[in-house]
């Protein structure tokens, strides 16, 4: 949404046109668009992919979040 946008917009040398990208993608997302599955990353790439929420989750520092302490 907004609040989206406008973080987007504050990070320094992003361009409008790449802001409005970013959020219609998350839009999208939200949505369901990419929802659809295939073989064709594992049939390429030679491995199964990885989701987006197991890619963030590996790569928290990637998103300004802290990698938190798992407790067992």
């Amino acid at each position: 949404g907004e609040a989206w946008g406008q973080i987007l917009g504050d990070v320094a040398g992003m361009p409008p046109f790449l802001v409005t990208h970013l959020k219609a993608v998350a839009e999208d997302h939200k949505n369901g668009i990419f929802s659809a599955e295939s073989d064709v990353v594992e049939h390429i790439g030679g491995q199964p992919p990885q989701s987006l929420a197991a890619f963030i989750r590996e790569n928290r520092e990637l998103f300004g979040v802290a990698q938190q302490e798992s407790r067992a």
